[in-house]
């Protein structure tokens, strides 16, 4: 459908203001109505998917201590370039409590 090129049909262009739109009042609103409904959706897709994705496990007593063995035997060897006693994980085992 053509329209006469003025400002009730055109709006202005921000960066220039003797310039107008090259799409119409109508035709900008629905693009962007339709533009907005889609992103919605995708913003609803990600957000239960997010949901999902960083569900929290609750560790038993057992694992952490097994974690946290891990995390003290990886330090120790960084720290030291061997492998951490088992007298010494439990010397450090006793501090902590």
């Amino acid at each position: 459908m053509n329209k006469p090129l003025t400002e009730e049909f055109f709006g202005p262009q921000q960066k220039n203001k003797d310039r107008l739109h090259t799409e119409c009042r109508v035709c900008k609103k629905a693009y962007m109505t339709k533009w907005q409904a889609d992103r919605r959706a995708e913003q609803e897709v990600d957000r239960k998917r997010d949901k999902h994705m960083y569900t929290i496990k609750e560790l038993s007593v057992e694992e952490k201590q097994q974690k946290m063995d891990q995390a003290y035997a990886y330090i120790h060897y960084q720290a030291f370039g061997r492998p951490i006693s088992k007298r010494q994980l439990k010397e450090i085992e006793g501090i902590e409590e």
